[in-house]
């Protein structure tokens, strides 16, 4: 008697639980997603990889022209992840105005130029360089300023296939690169450019230094 009556209850509720399943809710689903989101800010790092080493410097006949005994090589290097980097290469030497950009002279493709030294204990006035970068030096209007040859040369170390360009901006090179690293090797070596070393050019340390940054000074 027990056994009847408990039965159709239990019944009921297996109907009841069944009939729930098989109706499902007004949210119900069986599938959704999570994504993950990174943020990769730009990255520029330009670097002095090996510094350049100094030279003493031979004289020609009769003081008649000067030539570096050692070639004198510094390397920068750049790493970007921006697909077009924009960076420039500058070069000063100290004049009594403070510094004034030296580099002039530079072939198609950037990569041979000249750059002006100057006496590092007593600076020339800026016109005695810009005597020379403006192209058509004169002895003797140039005095403690003396110009030599400088190469540089890029190498591309990693990234995607090369996509350098160098362009003169005015007083500079302009580069511009996709991302990867890259490496420039620039080295100054032998003899004065023509009309920038006479007797004007008084015995002492001269100087010129070069600046790679991704701001057009």
């Amino acid at each position: 008697m027990k056994i009847t009556k408990l039965l159709p209850i239990t019944l009921a509720l297996l109907l009841g639980a069944t009939g729930v399943y098989a109706a499902g809710g007004a949210d119900a689903q069986s599938q959704d997603t999570a994504v993950y989101t990174l943020n990769l800010a730009d990255y520029l790092r330009i670097a002095t990889e090996t510094e350049p080493n100094a030279s003493d410097v031979s004289y020609g006949t009769e003081y008649s022209s000067a030539t570096i005994d050692t070639a004198m090589t510094g390397v920068f290097k750049v790493i970007s992840n921006n697909r077009t980097q924009d960076f420039y290469l500058v070069g000063t030497c100290p004049t009594a105005a403070g510094t004034t950009k030296c580099l002039y002279g530079a072939d198609g493709d950037c990569k041979n130029l000249k750059m002006v030294f100057t006496k590092i204990d007593v600076p020339p006035a800026a016109t005695a360089v810009t005597n020379i970068t403006g192209g058509s030096p004169t002895t003797g209007e140039n005095p403690d300023a003396i110009a030599f040859p400088l190469t540089i040369t890029p190498n591309r170390e990693d990234g995607p296939d090369e996509s350098l360009s160098a362009t003169w901006d005015t007083d500079k090179i302009k580069y511009t690169m996709n991302n990867g690293i890259e490496t420039f090797t620039c080295t100054v070596s032998g003899s004065n450019d023509t009309n920038t070393f006479s007797t004007h050019d008084t015995d002492g340390q001269y100087q010129a230094t070069l600046t790679m940054t991704e701001t057009a000074l």
